[in-house]
């Protein structure tokens, strides 16, 4: 696991992926089989790139919470606009 992060009490298990290719399921499968030992609420998975379709599947089918590029684009925006004022 690349991260465990916590909110509120609750934890994430994160991977964090920076491939020239979309993320296959596989990278999905290994988010979620992680959240057990880190005793972890949920998944996610982190890339600058795109999710393939039966990634997405499994992601839904399991809970995993996927970010790709356009959504980290977005939370990078919105964090430089939070600590700017703007």
């Amino acid at each position: 696991m690349d991260i465990i992060a916590k909110k509120d009490g609750y934890k994430y298990a994160v991977q964090v992926k920076r491939y020239n290719q979309p993320i296959s399921r596989r990278v999905i499968s290994d988010a979620v089989a992680g959240k057990a030992p880190y005793g972890c609420h949920s998944a996610m998975v982190i890339t600058n790139n795109y999710f393939t379709n039966d990634a997405k599947k499994l992601a839904q089918a399991t809970g995993c919470e996927l970010v790709d590029r356009e959504k980290l684009i977005k939370w990078i925006v919105e964090l430089q606009e939070f600590e700017t004022g703007s």
